[in-house]
């Protein structure tokens, strides 16, 4: 028996004998939604290879199960608890759970690295945001990663997928398209990222300040995204405005912060930082523009090392121009040290000041 990453009495079970009677009964379901995830494997089949499928599955944060459709493709079940997990009751938009884009990545990366037999991802291409994963129901969500090789090596595709419920609650949709990504793993494809060689700025830093009650702003600090306590990791800014520049501090969150009471160790990418990265030009494109962003689009993350908890990092990201309703933008983040956390390229912001209309047929 395996423990599962859901708090609420969610456990997988590796199962041999296919006859014991009344199984379904004995896992505990809500409404419909099973609570449990169970690989059954008959004697004849390869079990060697479910076993460390299911054993790797354990290992990481946000996937229950993996089942292969062949040796480097696969689906990968994830459930998302809008009411305990932190990265949800801490990322709300007009009240209601987010799924943050980085978690986004970081779950489509997981299900890439178990595919791939646990390489770890090292950079990430063309992730396209379709849609926002909000969770108004307090209730578990039901969620899949498909993963399909792409055609460089060690890159796979992946789709993230989940259910979809209109406003009184109906499901319309279970498998909805949320984020559309290209995730690569592997040390052999990891890129050499240069270390922090610029001159930081000593002066005219602000301390970020964050609300605790999501219906409460505060003026120049907070945008459309509430951030809860274990996403704050955005802890001061400096503006370089004729240069269309700002820098960050940061401070890297302890490894269980943001996955809650999930076991999982296999952290993919640093998720808060990123997200506080990207949170950081909340203050600039706000002076610059005046505008209200999320991100749609980020053509390119490569990764450099992983943080260590508590470690200060500094974050330089550089607004570049517009495009329509986007605002193009680009970030680094170095460690400590000197080294590179990750690099962001072709990044894409979509102004929510702008209203699309749609034309009438």
């Amino acid at each position: 028996m395996f423990s599962a990453t859901n708090p609420l009495l969610t456990v997988s079970l590796l199962i041999f004998d296919q006859t014991v009677p009344n199984l379904d009964e004995l896992l505990i379901a809500e409404g419909n939604v099973p609570r449990s995830k169970m690989i059954r494997l008959a004697m004849h089949e390869p079990t060697e290879a479910l076993q460390e499928d299911a054993l790797l599955c354990h290992d990481y944060q946000m996937l229950e199960a993996l089942n292969r459709t062949s040796t480097n493709s696969g689906v990968c079940t994830i459930i998302y608890d809008p009411r305990v997990d932190p990265f949800l009751t801490g990322h709300l938009h007009e009240g209601i759970p987010l799924l943050p884009a980085v978690m986004g990545i970081e779950t489509s990366s997981e299900a890439a690295s178990a595919v791939s037999g646990g390489e770890p991802v090292v950079g990430i291409r063309n992730m396209e945001l379709a849609n926002g994963f909000r969770m108004a129901l307090p209730r578990l969500h039901q969620a899949t990663v498909e993963v399909q090789p792409a055609e460089t090596s060690g890159s796979f595709l992946c789709e993230l997928k989940g259910e979809f419920y209109d406003k009184s609650g109906q499901l319309k949709d279970p498998q909805r398209l949320y984020h559309r990504i290209e995730v690569i793993t592997g040390e052999i494809n990891r890129a050499a990222l240069p270390p922090f060689n610029a001159t930081l700025p000593q002066e005219d830093w602000m301390t970020v300040l964050y609300s605790d009650n999501w219906q409460e702003r505060i003026e120049g600090h907070s945008g459309p995204v509430y951030y809860g306590p274990e996403l704050r990791t955005l802890k001061s800014v400096h503006y370089i405005e004729g240069a269309h520049e700002v820098w960050g501090c940061f401070q890297a969150p302890q490894v269980d912060e943001l996955g809650g009471a999930r076991q999982g160790t296999r952290w993919q990418i640093p998720a808060a930082v990123l997200d506080g990265s990207l949170y950081l030009f909340e203050f600039l494109l706000g002076r610059l523009t005046g505008t209200k962003q999320l991100p749609h689009f980020i053509g390119q993350i490569d990764f450099g090392r992983m943080p260590v908890p508590g470690e200060q990092l500094l974050g330089q990201g550089r607004f570049l121009h517009r495009d329509d309703r986007h605002l193009c933008i680009e970030f680094d983040v170095w460690g400590a040290d000197g080294a590179a956390i990750f690099a962001c390229r072709d990044c894409k912001l979509v102004d929510l000041n702008v209203k699309v209309v749609k034309s009438s047929k």
